[in-house]
């Protein structure tokens, strides 16, 4: 689990009041002014996607005309976030180390340019990769059957490749609750990278019955290329 600084933004630059005597008071217009944070982060969380740092990294606050400007000297102002609070600001300069971790995770070394690689380069320095490929979820779509069980209502899908999930209607789209015994579903889900635990089903649609037997379309399943993970019984994740 992800350790987080305690102190938001604006609680950091108030403990340096006494050093920056002033810098939470808006200077006039061209004046500028900073503070930086004693605290530290060691990782962050932008909605379902969280970094583990490999050390802690420090914060600092720049009054820059009429924004708050946030940056980290471990970063250096690639990323500068900018707001009218300093915890906006921070807000921002979370989002934008996000965005650009996404969009060069995604790229080969060989598709970056050298101002992505330094860049990247940069982020690695800080950011736990191994950590985040083992805790980002797999987004699958598989097709399989649903079954009742002893409940009047679906209480399992058994797919494909032979494999079986047991599902709660909670936690699943509200849709599948009026599916009878035997549908075929199509299913766009999320399983844990490691363990293949399901961990959501995002979305399901009827399907047809396939052309194919169940064995023959088990078989063309198991020829699909597909990580060789084990099967678990469902694992709801903590909110």
């Amino acid at each position: 689990m992800l350790a987080f600084a305690p102190q938001p933004a604006a609680e950091l630059v108030s403990m340096q009041h006494d050093i920056h005597m002033g810098a939470l008071d808006a200077p006039t217009r061209g004046a500028g002014t900073s503070a930086t944070g004693m605290g530290g982060l060691m990782g962050l969380r932008i909605g379902q996607a969280r970094y583990e740092f490999l050390k802690q990294i420090h914060l600092a606050f720049t009054w820059r005309g009429r924004a708050w400007i946030c940056w980290s000297p471990d970063l250096g102002w690639e990323y500068e976030g900018q707001a009218e609070t300093p915890a906006g600001a921070q807000g921002e300069w979370e989002r934008l180390v996000h965005a650009d971790f996404q969009r060069l995770f995604a790229k080969r070394p060989f598709q970056m340019n050298i101002d992505e690689n330094t860049r990247w380069q940069s982020l690695v320095s800080i950011i736990n990769t191994q950590h985040y490929r083992d805790s980002a979820p797999l987004l699958l779509r598989q097709v399989g059957r649903v079954h009742w069980d002893r409940t009047p209502y679906p209480s399992r899908i058994k797919w494909i490749d032979g494999a079986e999930d047991h599902i709660e209607l909670e936690h699943v789209p509200a849709e599948l609750a009026a599916y009878k015994p035997g549908q075929w579903v199509e299913a766009d889900l999320r399983r844990h990278p490691i363990t293949n635990r399901l961990l959501r089903i995002d979305q399901v649609r009827r399907i047809s019955v396939p052309r194919l037997s169940e064995n023959q379309l088990g078989d063309e399943w198991k020829s699909l290329r597909k990580a060789d993970l084990p099967t678990t019984e469902w694992d709801w994740p903590s909110e």
